[in-house]
């Protein structure tokens, strides 16, 4: 399950450390939040991506990473008329995963709902622990 855990270069990880997470060195600002979860079938990777169209994500896996990348496009007209505040951030993100060894890069799917991106990541049968039973003689 560590394996899923998001890696970054060691610069970017001591300036998170120094100011919080904010991705000072990063060309991509935005940051969807993931939770990450496994049954015995499957790891999951729920991604919020809220007002981001399914068209603008890319989901890739290669040399055993897995990227999830995208861009969630400014609606907010160029003049802003009758706007007072706006906080809503636009643009681009990536997130890596290093996928866990017991994952088939073939066997990933993944679905959008109601703004949050699941990717199913399913387990190779001959790798999942199996139970040895003890006869005992």
């Amino acid at each position: 399950m560590r394996a899923l855990t998001h890696y970054r270069n060691p610069v970017a990880s001591l300036m998170d450390e120094v100011f919080g997470n904010r991705n000072f060195l990063d060309e991509n600002l935005l940051n969807p939040q993931v939770d990450i979860s496994e049954d015995k079938d499957n790891y999951y990777i729920h991604m919020d991506l809220p007002g981001v169209d399914k068209k603008d994500v890319r989901v890739t896996s290669e040399s055993g990473t897995l990227r999830v990348s995208g861009e969630r496009k400014n609606t907010v007209r160029e003049e802003r008329d009758g706007y007072h505040y706006s906080e809503r951030a636009f643009g681009r993100f990536s997130r890596d995963f290093r996928l866990p060894e017991d994952v088939n890069p073939g066997n990933i799917s993944a679905n959008m709902k109601d703004g949050v991106l699941t990717i199913a990541l399913k387990k190779e049968e001959s790798k999942k622990p199996r139970e040895i039973d003890v006869k005992i003689s």
